[in-house]
């Protein structure tokens, strides 16, 4: 996943200081995820990966989800570290990775899920919106990717 992140990063001219390019937690997910790495065993996150069940077993794409902000925002899950191969898009990869994101996280306890992105991610800011994501003004708490400029909060909650 680092080396997919870190290219799809490249390509839309995100390998930039603020980004995830040059976040740590990138190169240890596995860690990350599962409560070590600036972590905890407690913790409530997690990480899907997708892979092409072939010859090669070759990871398509990956996302998670993990505590998001402090105290005030204790209900609120981010999803993190979506990116997908180029070669992938277009399968229905991305909705199907972020639909186990918000179940694994309602599963968890949280009521919200955030997500913070940037404008020229014009295909990830499509998927957002068609899947009911609200686009804040500015994020909750402050951002953790100082380069992000679009911020999105969706209910994890059944619709009543």
């Amino acid at each position: 996943m680092f080396h997919i992140a870190r290219a799809r990063l490249k390509e839309n001219g995100l390998d930039v200081p603020g980004s995830v390019y040059f976040d740590d937690v990138l190169r240890h997910l596995s860690q990350y995820y599962n409560g070590g790495e600036r972590g905890a065993s407690h913790a409530r996150r997690a990480y899907f990966v997708a892979v092409e069940h072939n010859d090669d077993n070759r990871v398509l794409a990956g996302a998670g989800f993990a505590e998001y902000g402090n105290g005030e925002t204790s209900d609120t899950a981010e999803l993190q570290k979506l990116y997908a191969r180029e070669a992938s898009q277009g399968r229905g990869i991305s909705y199907a990775l972020i639909d186990a994101v918000e179940r694994a996280a309602a599963a968890d306890g949280y009521t919200r899920l955030y997500l913070e992105t940037e404008h020229r991610l014009t295909a990830a800011l499509h998927i957002y919106e068609k899947l009911g994501f609200t686009r804040l003004d500015r994020p909750p708490v402050k951002a953790q990717h100082s380069a992000m400029d679009r911020f999105y909060i969706e209910s994890l909650l059944p619709e009543e």
